[in-house]
């Protein structure tokens, strides 16, 4: 036969106005308060105050404080009883002797209260939420009362988060709770391993007199011989009666009431006893009450509560107004609850307890000025995480340190972490006793660091010669705020070139993920809204600004998450994928799902729902590549290759049997046209113009020179010794006049082939970055820095260069630098000619197409080898 008979919950949610000032039938309630500790009746006092619902105020105290206690009861309520016992039994004693007064009385529940005064530094916390539970809120109190009013069945009511199970929390209590149990059943202990019921731990509670009625006449008996003077935490009489009471309901077949406080959403419902037990020590749900204030909205923001999920386990919380959040963190995690599938504490341990970085310090230590810290995250893999140091040690020559963050590894791999540190002085481990993931384990490594920059590296990776000055320098840049280098599977293909979007997938994915590097999109670096984190290059000071990474997600999304935090709070600065630095990366040449990518998308879904724009097809256009189709499900596009103009030869040019891009030069001036696809058409605005040369045969000092519209010409000298992967590459703004371009061999007989070539939009941003890298402010490219002099809005001849004019006045003809004669030959060093700008209209079109972009000092320089400038009409 069971224990208890199952009855449908009861909900009594509380009205702002209780039935009292309504002309209804006020359910008949009495309160008892034991007064031990005076000092702490001040608290319950106020707090009885504030009730408007009527009550009887019965107050137990002791015979040697019935004095004080009287006079300081009756100053706030003149009109209570006060009973005077002898000190025994603590406030348990008192209340069943009062029990054939209450019954008497036609009490239909008696609320009772003590002054707990406890152990330790939560008994504070622990008196707190007891009294708030049972008197702490006037809607609350009044529904509590209506609900024995109503409902029979009910017989015990009491705040939710201390109803705990009697076998979890027996203690010492054995012994005398079974002799109880058997004093007042005439049964022996059940034997069962099963047999638990609930209680509410401290001993404050809503009872019905009757229930209490047959326990209290049987223990009153043998008062005097079983009840204690003295007080201990545990194991005397009246922790045993303490549980025993909890009892009641199941042995009259009844309902116990929960009670949620106002923190929980102030609603109390009833279950069929013994109901759903916690199976914690209380010390653990009042840690919980402290930092439930900092917890809670974090709870809320992330969604980390899976709502469905959670009330399949609670079915009794539907329809409340119980915040389920709260309910899982103070009551459902200590009932074996959980708050979405696959759930593992363990693994959320910086959620369920306050992150150990103190971020505010951080935001104001200072940092070592030129120093990197390679932070590692570690869990076991002692073979892959000693290659990566290894790596890491060989390949770093600028000053850094490196901190592995060892997630509870195994004995294998501590004694590997050991090793490393012992062989490497710049090696350091930092232990931690159990797997706080990526996140937490970055945000621990970091608070350890010392570096001006943080490279966040995976413990599986492989770095490789050069691979960390192109990861650091961009960050010198105050619109860039996190670098990722070109990641690539050992197989040799990429697995991230960075993070794109796609539209209606708010979701990221790496860009060009599988294909093989050695195209020229893979060695163009670029602007993106997020990069990934096994290899990620922040600054310090910014990363200790935004907090970090964020626990919430675990091992999933957090890269791209603080990518946007750290765009969010620097104004729209982005991420740079650095194609100068390559690292291999394991693992993930094998992408698996884990139990978590679902929860952490939904996470980084509700966080940026609107906050992330589709960018990856104009990465594949820029890239020269179509979109053909799209996964349903999300992710990496299907590609096919944009055609490309196609190079027209149009003058002193003939083709070289069987290549398709080879020309002879046949006179002194051959020059190229380009055909472009209809869809294609070149418009107004900035540009990029790729050619890259499979080889060249010349005399002298032989270039490529570019025609950019009306009469503006950029060269660009072929190399000796020949670099055919070196493009050639410049950037323009194409008026309505087309591009065309020349090659110059100074020999007729000079051949030129060429590998591929490409034109691709620019937004002037991008362009403005390209002509920052090309001048020198971000590379070293000195061949290229006359790029600046070209389009500033005047030109100043430099001493001993190549004679470039300066213009005096908007419009008109430039002035040459000194006398020369003669036509301009463009591989011709030396004095320039006299040059004609075409007019007022061309020059006003010159400078508002580039002023506005550049704004150089007078110190722009103009380099001395390798690049000539002249500008005439084009009228080709």
């Amino acid at each position: 036969m069971p224990l208890y008979t199952p009855m449908s919950p009861d909900f009594y949610t509380a009205s702002a106005t209780p039935l009292a000032h309504s002309g209804a039938i006020v359910p008949k309630v009495a309160v008892v308060v034991h007064v031990y500790y005076p000092a702490l009746w001040p608290e319950i006092a106020a707090r009885l105050r504030a009730l408007s619902h009527p009550f009887d105020l019965w107050i137990t105290t002791t015979t040697d404080r019935q004095e004080s206690v009287t006079a300081q009861v009756r100053a706030d309520f003149a009109e209570a009883r006060i009973h005077a016992r002898p000190n025994a039994g603590m406030d348990v004693l008192p209340l069943l002797h009062l029990v054939p007064e209450l019954v008497r009385h036609g009490y239909v529940a008696v609320c009772k209260l003590h002054t707990k005064q406890g152990d330790g530094e939560l008994a504070e916390v622990w008196r707190g939420v007891m009294l708030d539970a049972l008197v702490g809120d006037d809607a609350l109190f009044h529904q509590t009362a209506q609900a024995f009013a109503s409902n029979p069945a009910l017989h015990l009511a009491g705040p939710s988060s201390v109803y705990q199970s009697v076998r979890k929390l027996m203690l010492d209590n054995a012994p005398e709770l079974e002799r109880f149990w058997s004093l007042w059943t005439g049964q022996p202990w059940p034997q069962d391993g099963t047999f638990d019921w609930g209680f509410f731990a401290g001993t404050m509670f809503w009872v019905r007199p009757e229930t209490l009625q047959p326990l209290a006449t049987a223990l009153l008996e043998h008062a005097g011989a079983w009840w204690e003077a003295g007080y201990q935490q545990d194991g005397q009489a009246v922790h045993a009666i303490e549980r025993l009471l909890g009892y009641l309901p199941v042995w009259q077949r009844g309902q116990v009431g929960l009670i949620y406080e106002e923190a929980l959403g102030g609603v109390l419902h009833t279950v069929a006893a013994p109901g759903p037990m916690g199976q914690a020590g209380v010390g653990d749900v009042m840690r919980q009450y402290r930092t439930l204030a900092q917890e809670l909205p974090h709870w809320h923001s992330t969604g980390l509560l899976e709502v469905p999920h959670y009330l399949a386990q609670c079915p009794e919380l539907a329809g409340t107004p119980v915040d389920l959040a709260a309910h899982y963190l103070l009551i459902g995690r200590f009932q074996g609850r959980t708050p979405s599938p696959n759930f593992d504490a363990a693994l959320y341990a910086p959620v369920l307890a306050a992150e150990p970085v103190d971020w505010m310090a951080e935001q104001q230590r200072l940092r070592t000025p030129g120093l990197v810290s390679v932070v590692v995250p570690v869990l076991n893999q002692p073979e892959l995480t000693r290659a990566c140091v290894v790596a890491v040690c060989q390949h770093t020559q600028q000053p850094f340190e490196l901190l592995l963050v060892d997630n509870g590894s195994d004995a294998t791999t501590q004694m590997v972490l050991q090793e490393l540190a012992d062989q490497h002085p710049q090696v350091r481990v930092l232990r931690q006793p159990h797997n706080c993931n990526f996140a937490w384990g970055c945000n621990l490594g970091f608070a350890a660091s010392s570096g001006q920059h943080v490279v966040f590296l995976n413990n599986d990776t492989v770095v490789t010669p050069n691979w960390l000055p192109p990861l650091v320098q961009p960050l010198a840049r105050p619109d860039v705020v996190a670098v990722q280098p070109r990641l690539l599977y050992p197989n040799g293909t990429v697995q991230s070139m960075g993070v794109v979007f796609a539209p209606d997938q708010p979701v990221g994915y790496a860009l060009y993920a599988g294909l093989r590097p050695d195209e020229r999109w893979a060695g163009r670096s670029r602007r993106l809204q997020a990069v990934t984190g096994a290899c990620m290059a922040v600054r310090a000071t910014d990363f200790a600004a935004v907090r970090g990474f964020d626990p919430v997600y675990l091992n999933g999304q957090e890269d791209i998450d603080l990518c946007l935090r750290l765009s969010r709070a620097h104004g729209g600065a982005s991420g740079w994928y650095a194609a100068d630095s390559t690292v291999l990366h394991h693992e993930s040449a094998t992408p698996k799902r884990t139990q978590h990518i679902a929860r952490n998308r939904a996470v980084f879904v509700r966080r940026w729902a609107g906050g992330v724009r589709a960018d990856d097809t104009r990465h594949y256009a820029l890239d020269g590549f179509d979109v053909v189709a799209r996964p349903p499900e999300g992710g990496a596009p299907r590609l096919q290759p944009r055609p490309m103009p196609q190079v027209r030869p149009v003058h002193d040019l003939e083709p070289i049997t069987g290549m398709a891009h080879g020309w002879r030069a046949t006179g002194d001036d051959p020059y190229f046209g380009m055909d472009w696809p209809p869809y294609r058409q070149p418009r107004d605005g900035w540009h990029k113009l790729d050619v890259r040369i499979e080889s060249a045969t010349r005399k002298g000092c032989a270039k490529l020179y570019f025609d950019l519209g009306e009469g503006f010409n950029e060269a660009h000298a072929i190399p000796l010794p020949f670099d055919s992967n070196r493009p050639a590459s410049r950037v323009f703004h194409l008026p309505v006049t087309p591009l065309a371009w020349r090659f110059d061999p100074l020999d007729k007989d000079g051949q030129l082939v060429l590998r591929d070539f490409n034109v691709t939009p620019l937004s002037q941003r991008e362009a403005q970055e390209w002509m920052q890298q090309a001048t020198g402010l971000w590379g070293s490219d000195v061949r290229l820095a006359a790029l600046q002099a070209q389009y500033a809005e005047l030109f100043e001849l430099k001493p001993g260069g190549y004679g470039l004019p300066r213009l005096d006045r908007p419009g008109g003809n430039a002035q040459p630098a000194h006398a020369a004669t003669g036509r301009c030959r463009h591989g011709q060093l030396g004095a320039a000619p006299a040059i004609d700008f075409g007019g007022d209209a061309h020059l006003q079109h010159a400078r508002s197409v580039f002023a506005g972009l550049y704004r150089f000092g007078a110190g722009a320089g103009v380099p001395t080898l390798g690049t000539v400038h002249c500008r005439r009409p084009f009228t080709r």
